[in-house]
């Protein structure tokens, strides 16, 4: 008859969060705040091969200009997107024989590796074959896509030694 019920102690609290929890909540929001300054970071530094594929695959469906021409604005586009990614370096500014191999060994791809040596003669005489400077633009352009697709980056040329 003198026996009490059980006194229950009160129920736990969510508020105020252990030591650990708030551990937790900085560890995550500083996490997802340099998750996201690397990718805005990412997005900024691609820039310029975005704008190089979209310059290229106009160059390439731009029915006015003949195979000559698109040959040289698509050399001249490498060399601009080259400029933009290697800022500070001159590799834009070699001949085109050594820039050619210049781009061969940016990029972690194969790619080049089929142009003919004729490359010169292509780009600046009046007087070339029309199928083989079609032979020559196709194989071109899609060399110029697998470069700015895959070259790189300045950190990885200097640990190479192409800088």
């Amino acid at each position: 008859a003198q026996l009490r019920d059980i006194h229950l102690p009160p129920p736990i609290s969510w508020w105020p969060l252990a030591p650990g929890w708030w551990l937790v909540i900085l560890v995550g929001t500083f996490s997802c705040i340099w998750f996201t300054k690397t990718l805005i970071q990412r997005y900024h530094s691609n820039l310029y091969r975005r704008q190089a594929l979209k310059k290229l695959s106009r160059i390439i469906l731009n029915s006015q200009e003949s195979n000559s021409e698109k040959l040289v604005l698509i050399m001249e586009l490498l060399k601009q997107a080259v400029g933009s990614a290697y800022q500070g370096s001159n590799f834009n500014s070699q001949n085109n024989k050594d820039f050619v191999l210049f781009l061969k060994k940016s990029c972690s791809k194969p790619c080049f590796t089929e142009l003919s040596n004729d490359l010169e003669i292509s780009l600046y005489s009046k007087k070339t074959n029309q199928r083989d400077n079609e032979l020559l633009l196709n194989t071109l352009a899609d060399d110029s896509k697998t470069w700015l697709k895959n070259h790189y980056p300045k950190s990885k040329l200097v640990r190479l030694g192409l800088c």
